[in-house]
Order: C-alpha cells, then sequence, then structure tokens
C-alpha cells in the first residue's frame, strides 16, 4: 500500500513538471532568479549522489510526528545541480524530505521510490521569511532494502558556491536548523525505506 501511495506522489510531480520547461525538476531556483530580500524564503541542501532526487512537501507537526498535507503540489522535486539543492519555499510552511527518487540516469522520471514510514525519522525544517538557510550536506546510500543518510555541515563550502552562482543571495546565507521527526505514515507490505541517519 505505501508504494502505492509513493506512486501516486510522483505522478503528481510528473504532472506538474509537464507544464514546466524541465520534467525532471519541479521548483528549482534558478541562477539568475530575482529575489524578494524581505519576504521571499530559499532553502539549501547539499545532496549526493547526483542521481538521487528529492521531493520536500509540506505538512504539520503533532506531538513530536510529521504529518505530510494530503492535498497540494510538492515544493521542491528533483535532484542537486553541481551538488546542491536550492528552492523558494513558504516561509509559513513546515516542510520535510518526504520522498526519494533513485534513477538510472539524469533524463529518467521514474525509478527506485523510498518513503520514511513508521518510526523512520526524516528532516522536518521551516525558513523563517526573508532567510537564505543552509541546512547541511545529505548523502544517501542504498544497503539492501534500506537507503542510509549521512549528514554533516560544511556552511563555508555551501556559501562559496551560492555566492559563485546566485548574485542575488551573495553574502546572505545561514546556517539553519532542521529536527529529525518520524512521520505518520504506516509502514506496509513492499516498502522499503528504513532510513539511518549517521552524522559525518
Amino acid at each position: 500500500m505505501l508504494r502505492l501511495i509513493a506512486i501516486a506522489r510522483l505522478a503528481a510531480i510528473a504532472a506538474a513538471c509537464a507544464v514546466t520547461a524541465s520534467c525532471t525538476s519541479l521548483n528549482r531556483l534558478g541562477t539568475d532568479k530575482a529575489i524578494d530580500a524581505a519576504r521571499d524564503s530559499v532553502v539549501v541542501l547539499g545532496v549526493s549522489p547526483p542521481n538521487h532526487r528529492i521531493q520536500l512537501f509540506a505538512g504539520d507537526v503533532k506531538d513530536g510526528v510529521w504529518h505530510q498535507h494530503l492535498l497540494g503540489v510538492a515544493s521542491f522535486f528533483g535532484a542537486a545541480e553541481n551538488g546542491y539543492v536550492l528552492t523558494k519555499v513558504g516561509s509559513d510552511k513546515t516542510l520535510a524530505i518526504a520522498l526519494i527518487v533513485i534513477v538510472a540516469d539524469e533524463k529518467k522520471i521514474l525509478g527506485d521510490m523510498y518513503t520514511p514510514c513508521g518510526d523512520a525519522r526524516t528532516v522536518v525544517f521551516k525558513v523563517p521569511p526573508g532567510k537564505v538557510l543552509y541546512l547541511s550536506d545529505f548523502e544517501f546510500a542504498q544497503e539492501g532494502n534500506r537507503l542510509v543518510f549521512k549528514f554533516g555541515p560544511d556552511l563555508a563550502r555551501a556559501r562559496s558556491f551560492v555566492d559563485a552562482n546566485y548574485p542575488s543571495l551573495e553574502g546572505r546565507l545561514e546556517q539553519g536548523a532542521f529536527e529529525l521527526m518520524p512521520t505518520s505514515t504506516a509502514c506496509g507490505t513492499g516498502t522499503v525505506y528504513v532510513p539511518i541517519f549517521i552524522p559525518r
């Protein structure tokens, strides 16, 4: 059942991508995109390997558990470019990594899908209005039917990348924070995602 939920989410992303310039990403921040410094919120994540696409989705936290909104479109879907994901997000939203898709190459949309369930924890965060926040570098690896996360911050490297490639964000990147929380999604037969977080 959980496998079907993940596929349904990906289908919604694909439909949204059909009306954009690319079918392999959604809401990626362009290097020439104008940013309202007072209102716009931007999040930066290091993501590797490059064939791993992440989905950021809005939800609510209740009693220490993240609940994904049942309606709406993902805030972001795609792989890193040159090692980083940058996207503009709603400052009033609580976001989480809700899905990871491992594709064979950059032109593919479908692939092996992993979603946090049961007691598995995922990355949950907010970005205040007018802030440009870097969360961490996240490195994924498959171990059998599990997906392992390693994470650790490198703000100096992220800042150098942002300053060199995003003129409107130069000098604004700050270290952000996130929490690791379980989700309300129940694991079912065929579920293949059990994340393990290992600080680097």
